[in-house]
């Protein structure tokens, strides 16, 4: 009788390491998972500023480059 209640003793150990085992381990993924879509997301957010900051700068060139022509254009007029 004695070892049957150490068998049952340890199976219930046993099925809680388990158990607990596969809940952190789920709790970890979760975590990983968050994280790296967080990055993913920062990314994003990096990439459309990169964007509008590249399009301004294409726009002030284009200005620059049209004032001075238009300045250019009016010194060999007169």
């Amino acid at each position: 009788m004695r070892q049957a209640n150490s068998v049952k003793i340890a199976k219930i150990i046993a099925i809680t390491v388990v158990l607990s085992s596969f809940i952190l381990g789920s709790f970890i993924l979760a975590s990983s998972y968050l994280q790296a879509k967080q990055s993913c997301d920062q990314m994003q957010a990096l990439d459309a500023v990169l964007n509008k900051e590249l399009m301004l700068e294409a726009m002030q060139q284009k200005y620059l480059t049209l004032t001075l022509l238009v300045a250019v254009g009016v010194h060999l007029v007169d």
